[in-house]
């Protein structure tokens, strides 16, 4: 397909693509543009949680930070391996920090620091 003209189609195919694609477009400053991308990937793909885990991370740098919380939220309900679920975490910390919910914040903290002490 090269008009683009059917992307939840094509996204379920080559979201792995289109992931690569949307990072390349984060590393040149093109944050919009990369989330634009990987929101087109996840409406076709909605259980995709390296979809979830990089709109969180974009969502923080442009300071979106209740969509960020979405998508840490949703990644951390896939049950990820300790390593992503602690970099969730922090995500979902600084999105919490973000909105102003800093006691929240504080208790996601203390949960990241107690899981980085267990082997």
């Amino acid at each position: 397909m090269t008009d683009g003209s059917n992307i939840a189609a094509w996204t379920r195919t080559d979201s792995k693509v289109l992931h690569v694609l949307a990072s390349v477009l984060a590393q040149q400053n093109r944050e919009s543009q990369a989330v634009a991308l990987l929101e087109c990937v996840l409406g076709a793909d909605p259980e995709n949680s390296s979809v979830h885990r990089a709109l969180g991370g974009l969502y923080l740098e442009l300071e979106r930070f209740g969509e960020a919380l979405e998508m840490a939220d949703a990644a951390l309900a896939a049950g990820p391996e300790k390593r992503v679920r602690e970099g969730l975490l922090l995500v979902r910390c600084h999105a919490l920090w973000g909105l102003g919910r800093t006691e929240e914040a504080e208790e996601v903290m203390q949960l990241y620091i107690n899981e980085r002490r267990r082997p």
